[in-house]
């Protein structure tokens, strides 16, 4: 069943960072409105605990 999931790449938490980045910069308005601390715990090889902090305007991301 699991097969078919790809394995994750060495660089998924700078994909994942870049990826937010960008939706910040389009959706300006939206990421604006969340105003909190959004915690991501990423299971798995290259995981860890992803933190977005959107409380003062521009995205800042912690990696623990």
């Amino acid at each position: 069943m699991f097969d078919s999931i790809p394995n994750p790449p060495q660089n998924l938490y700078q994909k994942f960072k870049q990826n937010i980045q960008n939706f910040s910069k389009k959706n300006n308005y939206i990421t604006s409105q969340i105003g909190q601390l959004v915690e991501f715990n990423v299971e798995g090889k290259h995981g860890g605990v992803w933190q977005i902090d959107f409380r003062g305007g521009d995205p800042i991301f912690y990696q623990q």
